[in-house]
């Protein structure tokens, strides 16, 4: 494999953004590994694990002469410096189909090349990649060594095509090749095409495709040469070890044993310091203090027995704060009902004088109801009931209803003494609690008075009990006021009680931590006893064995040492791989990052012809591993995976756009394109050739494209327009090879495919009739641009006529609905004049007779000729 290949280079990237000084010395001389054998492991694939095994026996064989130093990058390659600004001359062959040394002049902007397949085009493009890049991807794809895959078959050799291009304003032999700066110079159809086959299912494949389009598989195929499984390919069992392994057996068990019991021990040790650093008493440094500490000489004093002495304890409940303030609402209360008792009493004393009348009313109201008796008449006095002033049996009736309110009255009375009589029983136990309370919590005040209890003993006692309840009642009042400090002294006693209930609830929290540290220190002693005799045991077995297997037990360490480091070499390895597919995957984000934008204009360009809600308005290329390539379109809200939406020939003109933009935006001065319009549908050839050709972002730069036909190459020069032409393109026919005869690329310099140009060419040989012929076809090829852009900036229809069902409509009928539709334009007069006037009877006769051969024509006139060609030379300006 060259030195100089894309893929020695990428690698060269990617040591490039490895951080040396985090590697370790291992790192290090694995990496060395694959930088000094390069050039032998890459062409090495995962077959049989042949390349792991290489490189495995380099570390196993040469490990003590490996370096840790890593040469710097500019050390490893060969890279000329110097820019090429744009490509002058090429000489080659022998070289693949080139049987002898062809030359080509690089010397015009424009360099146009086109013939059949398998004329040499190709052969031409990988000697352009060959001296620029210094590797063919065919080559590699196809896995043929590049010494053989440049010879001629005919001659049997090949060499290294000599390209010559602009350094610095001079022209220069490129002498070295630099794939970092020139690799992404070429568009090339195959990969247009890979990028639009691979599936589009998963993000994976969407980096592939990406990969693939820049040119990366060959990279990709090396790294993923390199297998996970490189641990399967060093030597990491120690022989003699094995064989000495059941005797070992009970000896390394018991180093592995003592290595466990020490650590444990030390573990252990550990624990016993925490211990007594938590404890944190001062007399305390070990632990046989702590154990004095906790439980005493005899183990039934010390910390612990004090704290459970506290414990016992008995804390009684706080004390009712401020009982007086309830006191006083019963006293309200009592009071209130006192007040209700008075005033029904004073109602029903009102009313008692009307019962010394009773029998007499009883008496009336039978009489009324008597018929034996004359109830015209008084039954008293006699007098006539029409003569007196009140009906005395009316009265009677009136005056017994009354009486039934009393007996009412004297009932609540009745009822009222007996519910006071309640109440102040359950007042007195209150103040008898309050009392008590005095006494407990040291009040010095006169004790609370206690009321005097009754119950209903006639309704002649009422009025003497209501005010011996008024009486107790004020003084029970009195009494509460006296008791200033007893909510205070309430206050006072119950945060004593509080006080001790928290001390004590911390002895609770003190006594189990220290039982907890008892705990953990008899566990300590308990363990450290049984690691000191385990430890001892095995001490003793390996003293033993140790005395009868010295020699053959260090041959066996030593080796055991070598496969500790092939170990850290396996860990290294995959260290530096997993790097480095790290940096595959995302390689395909970062080449690019940045393109967005202009991929987006130059597909627009391209797609010009398409509806606007099939064309772009916003893009996102990946910018990290895992992510899709997006797009949001005009009139749809949204962004969709561009490469499910896309059809294939628009995921093709996406390719070509992401190629383009990456050439623009590294500022290239050339670009070649290797029959890129094969990998192209013909509906978007027109707007390939309008960005190639017309893209401001383009201008500036040498182009240099093949093709397989000439109807491409006409379109370009079509939009160029005959002085640019002229000017700036030059043009190689690559000739169909028949014949054995005639074996080998055979190359003649072409003339122009411009018809307006190669028009006036016939015209200055004054070959009439095939000038007026090139006016036709350039003609023809001015209306149909003219139909584009109308569709383009108007979106309108063209009217035409056809002669039957199934024809293309003729030139003449297009010139008529061209010129129908470009009248209603505002600023399309100067063109609508130029057509009408080569739409002329006379004019439409010299184009019509240009291509028909007839006996008899007139001779053209050459300032017929010349008129016409200066009208369509102003159709073409006005055009372009």
């Amino acid at each position: 494999m060259n030195s100089n290949s894309i893929i020695k280079q990428e690698f060269f990237n990617w040591i490039r953004t490895i951080d040396i000084s985090s590697l370790s010395d291992i790192d290090k001389k694995l990496l060395n590994v694959l930088i000094d054998n390069f050039d032998d492991i890459a062409p090495i694939g995962t077959a049989h694990g042949k390349r792991a095994k290489y490189i495995a026996e380099i570390i196993e064989n040469k490990e003590k002469e490996l370096s840790t130093r890593i040469p710097e990058i500019k050390e490893l390659t060969s890279e000329d410096e110097e820019i090429v600004e744009t490509l002058k001359r090429m000489q080659i062959g022998p070289f693949r189909g080139f049987a002898r040394e062809e030359s080509f002049s690089f010397d015009k902007k424009y360099i146009f090349m086109f013939g059949p397949n398998g004329s040499g085009k190709s052969s031409f493009c990988e000697g352009l990649e060959y001296a620029l890049l210094g590797n063919i991807e065919e080559a590699n794809a196809k896995r043929i060594d590049i010494s053989k895959y440049i010879e001629n078959i005919d001659c049997g050799r090949g060499v290294k095509p000599k390209v010559f291009g602009m350094i610095n304003g001079e022209e220069k032999e490129i002498s070295s090749p630099n794939p970092n700066e020139y690799r992404f110079c070429f568009v090339e159809k195959n990969r247009i095409d890979g990028f639009a086959r691979i599936a589009a299912t998963t993000d994976k494949n969407q980096s592939d495709r990406i990969s693939t389009l820049f040119g990366m598989d060959e990279f990709n195929e090396f790294v993923n040469g390199f297998t996970t499984e490189f641990h399967n390919y060093l030597t990491l069992e120690n022989k003699k070890e094995k064989e000495f392994e059941k005797e070992k057996a009970k000896y390394e068990a018991s180093k592995e044993n003592k290595a466990e019991l020490l650590k444990q021990i030390k573990e252990n040790k550990q624990s016993e310091e925490e211990l007594i650093k938590e404890v944190n008493e001062k007399e305390v440094k070990n632990i046989s203090e702590l154990k004095l500490f906790l439980s005493g000489e005899d183990n039934s004093s010390g910390k612990i027995n004090e704290l459970q002495e506290m414990k016992a304890k008995i804390i009684e409940d706080d004390v009712d704060k401020n009982p007086l303030s309830e006191l006083a609402t019963d006293l309200k209360s009592l009071d209130d009902k006192r007040v209700i008792l008075v005033g029904t009493n004073d109602e029903c004393k009102n009313k008692a004088t009307s019962m010394n009348y009773k029998s007499l009313y009883t008496a009336l109201s039978s009489l009324k109801d008597d018929k034996n008796i004359d109830k015209s008449i008084c039954p008293a006095c006699k007098t006539s009931i029409e003569k007196v002033k009140v009906n005395p049996f009316e009265n009677a009736k009136l005056e017994l209803s009354k009486m039934d309110s009393l007996i009412i009255l004297q009932d609540t009375i009745k009822s009222g003494i007996n519910e006071i009589g309640v109440d102040i029983k359950m007042i007195n136990e209150k103040i008898k609690k309050i009392n008590v309370i005095k006494e407990k919590v040291k009040n010095a005040e006169d004790k609370v008075s206690i009321f005097t209890e009754i119950n209903f003993s006639g309704y002649e006692e009422v009025e003497k009990q209501i005010n011996k309840l008024n009486e107790e009642i004020e003084a029970v009042r009195n009494s509460i006021k006296k008791n200033i400090k007893l909510d205070e002294d309430i206050e006072s006693y119950n945060k004593i009680l509080g006080q001790e209930r928290a001390d004590k609830d911390s002895i609770d929290k003190e006594l189990k931590k220290y039982e907890d540290y008892k705990t953990s220190m008899i566990k300590i002693q308990t363990l450290d006893k049984k690691l000191r005799d385990d430890l001892e045991n095995e001490n003793k077995t390996i003293v033993d064995f140790e005395k009868v297997n010295s020699i053959k037990i260090e041959e066996i360490e030593e080796l055991n040492k070598i496969i500790v480091i092939r170990k850290k070499y396996i860990d290294s390895y995959e260290k530096l791989i997993n790097d480095l597919f790290k940096y595959k995957i995302d390689l395909p984000s970062k080449l690019a990052s940045g393109l967005a934008e202009k991929t987006k204009e130059f597909y627009n360009i391209i797609n010009s012809h398409d509806a606007e809600v099939e064309r772009i308005k916003s893009l996102k290329l990946p910018t990290k591993s895992g992510e899709k390539i997006e797009v949001e379109f005009f009139n749809r809200t949204g962004y969709f995976d561009a490469l499910q939406v896309f059809s294939e020939g628009h995921i093709k003109i996406f390719g070509l756009s992401l190629l383009l933009s990456k050439a623009v935006i590294q500022d290239f001065g050339f670009i070649v394109f290797d029959d890129i319009i094969n990998a192209i549908d013909d509906n978007h050839r027109d707007g390939v050739a309008e960005l190639l050709m017309k893209s401001e972002s383009l201008k500036g730069r040498q182009y240099i494209i093949t093709c397989h036909g000439d109807n491409f190459i006409v379109e370009l020069e079509s939009k160029l327009g005959p002085s640019e032409c002229q000017k700036n393109v030059k043009s190689y026919n690559f000739l169909p090879v028949e014949g054995m005869e005639n074996n080998g690329i055979k190359v003649i310099t072409g003339t122009s495919k411009n018809y307006l140009l190669r028009a006036k060419n016939e015209y200055e040989k004054n070959n009439l009739k095939d000038a007026v012929g090139r006016c036709r076809q350039s003609l023809e090829m001015m209306t149909e641009r003219i139909c584009r852009i109308i569709q383009k900036e108007y979106t309108e229809r063209i009217p035409v006529e056809i002669y039957k069902p199934g024809d293309r409509p003729d030139l003449y009928s297009m010139m008529c609905g061209l010129i129908k539709r470009l009248e209603r334009k505002p600023g399309k007069e100067e063109l609508v004049i130029e057509l009408k006037t080569i739409k002329e009877k006379y004019s439409w006769w010299l184009l019509n007779k240009g291509i028909h051969v007839e006996i008899g024509l007139p001779e053209y006139e050459r300032e017929d000729v010349k008129r016409m060609i200066k009208s369509l030379e102003k159709i073409d300006s006005i055009i372009n």
